[in-house]
């Protein structure tokens, strides 16, 4: 009863700090003449990213470095899969010229990285270094895109009512950050002790139900923003907080780690292959008319169905191979994917539901 309790006021918290999280956006947006985009590439990851960052660093810390490992890889797979699919599948989902030229590829980018500094099996120091001066280059590009006016600013935010400034906005940002930290907190720990009476191992606790539990805040953030057809926010924040995990939460789990980050051969063979071929589906999709549509979002949430079943179905049995994450999942999903996309040019994006 008292689990049944702890989570339900957490789905109340996420819808409270999903609101004020938005609003305070919108009032910065505002503030300071900057694109919805801009702002959901930055400001909604940093916010909603706090839960994977605060267990990964614990997970390092306590000497399960594979937890937090399988909770970066587990968490981008959830955004991409599961959170843009059922948003997809709800509206269809226009998506920002920028987003289609820079944030997808690299979104790719950041998760070959990954594989490539995980490849020995462990991701040390200098590794962690490598991930955060990307993250830098990425900031410094976003900063200049938005200076030259690159940056999808024709997706005006509605303008809150009744206040406005970049001090509130910086307060409802804060304050709705720190709710659905404090929501997805509670919702990990109860993940946590379930995954441990089943016997679970921490980087399968990371891949499942951490990744989902600490994925909840964009989960939240994602459906108020397209309730509010602000859709610059909501594929901006699942993108740039795919960024974010990578690049800066794995370079500061790294960093601060005593001993790095430990990477199971299972995760390097299976996961994050996975996570890349989720990253890869995004980009002929938004590509083919700048819009996430409902087939689409079908084969998306279908296809973290599908990785949720073989996953299970492995875990029970043997450990995957990185051929059969290709043949069975990598490369049906990128065909499908290429299949229900139709067209390879960039087609004229339909009207903006804020023009």
């Amino acid at each position: 009863m008292t689990v049944v309790v702890l989570v339900v006021g957490a789905l109340a918290l996420f819808v409270i700090g999903a609101r004020a999280l938005l609003v305070g956006a919108s009032l910065l947006a505002h503030a300071l003449r900057v694109s919805p985009l801009l702002i959901g590439l930055t400001v909604l990851p940093f916010a909603t990213s706090t839960p994977e960052l605060i267990v990964s660093i614990d997970g390092a810390w306590a000497g399960q470095s594979e937890l937090a490992i399988g909770n970066i890889v587990g968490t981008n797979t959830f955004n991409v899969l599961f959170i843009l699919g059922l948003l997809a599948l709800i509206a269809r989902l226009p998506v920002s010229s920028s987003v289609v030229r820079k944030e997808v590829p690299i979104m790719i980018g950041a998760s070959f990285l990954m594989w490539a500094l995980s490849h020995d099996g462990h991701i040390g120091r200098v590794d962690g270094a490598v991930l955060l001066f990307a993250m830098v280059a990425h900031l410094k590009v976003l900063h200049l895109a938005s200076v030259g006016g690159d940056s999808g600013r024709s997706h005006a935010l509605r303008e809150p009512a009744g206040i406005r400034g970049a001090l509130p906005g910086i307060g409802l940002v804060i304050l709705g950050g720190g709710l659905l930290a404090l929501s997805a907190q509670t919702v990990v720990d109860v993940a946590i002790s379930a995954a441990t009476d089943m016997g679970m191992s921490p980087h399968s606790m990371g891949l499942s139900f951490i990744a989902i539990g600490t994925s909840l805040p964009e989960l939240a953030t994602t459906i108020v923003a397209v309730r509010r057809s602000e859709y610059d926010l909501a594929v901006g924040n699942v993108v740039g907080s795919n960024i974010f995990n990578v690049l800066t939460i794995l370079g500061v789990t790294a960093l601060t780690s005593p001993e790095g980050v430990v990477v199971p051969p299972a995760l390097i063979a299976f996961d994050v292959p996975v996570m890349i071929a989720s990253a890869m589906a995004c980009y002929p999709m938004v590509r083919s008319g700048r819009v996430i549509d409902r087939r689409e979002g079908a084969v998306l949430f279908g296809g973290y169905l599908a990785y949720g079943a073989y996953g299970w179905f492995y875990a029970a049995h043997h450990a995957p191979s990185f051929t059969q994450a290709m043949l069975f999942f990598a490369i049906p999903l990128l065909a499908a994917t290429i299949a229900v996309s139709g067209r390879t040019g960039v087609a004229q994006p339909p009207p903006h539901p804020n023009r």
